[in-house]
């Protein structure tokens, strides 16, 4: 039997937030980005070049979080 709609949508947020993991120099990155773009253009081209991708990913685990369908990333113990 197929997902309902609301049941796919709830599948996918929960697919595209299992990937996110914190990264205290990307979430820096974000910071700037919003704050000082100045600063943010003097990091290192392999943050910048980070930035879009893990900025997306964090708001799909957002996303997925305020939906209730997916918890908190914990660690690297986490089941």
């Amino acid at each position: 039997m197929p997902l309902s709609h609301d049941e796919n949508q709830r599948a996918r947020l929960e697919t595209n937030a299992r990937s996110f993991r914190p990264d205290p120099t990307l979430e820096r990155a974000c910071e700037l980005w919003d704050t000082d773009r100045a600063a943010f253009n003097r990091l290192p081209r392999s943050v910048i070049s980070q930035h879009d991708i893990y900025r997306d990913v964090r708001q799909a685990w957002r996303d997925a979080r305020a939906a209730g369908v997916y918890t908190p990333y914990t660690g690297p113990d986490a089941a």
